[in-house]
């Protein structure tokens, strides 16, 4: 999955699959980066440390930022933007705006 997120920052959520092993991901998708669903670029490359034993993550989005999920990240974790009028970022709540997203799938 690769998508361009235009717009407003927005926090996107992941949470792990059950009984889906990060080997059978990797297996199925021939990946190299395993476990860690929060591999993103921006302008900046942006990466959060794997949590194996963590069940769920936020990460945000940034305006103008591309995202890849692949291995583990696409198939180990769900996941997904929620509907709500706010996120959480960086301990301060921040309103969400306009956001337009481009989303290809394989």
């Amino acid at each position: 999955i690769m998508s361009v997120s235009l717009g407003s920052p927005v926090v996107m959520d992941f949470k792990r699959r059950g009984g889906v092993t990060e080997d059978a991901a990797a297996t199925s998708e021939g990946a190299t980066h395993q476990g860690d669903p929060t591999h993103t670029r921006a302008h900046t490359h942006i990466h959060t440390p794997s949590l194996p034993h963590t069940h769920a993550k936020s990460v945000v989005l940034p305006s103008r930022s591309g995202l890849v999920l692949k291995g583990a990240a696409r198939y180990v974790w769900h996941h997904g933007i929620a509907n709500r009028k706010n996120d959480l970022v960086n301990g301060e709540s921040a309103t969400r705006g306009r956001r337009v997203s481009i989303t290809l799938r394989s």
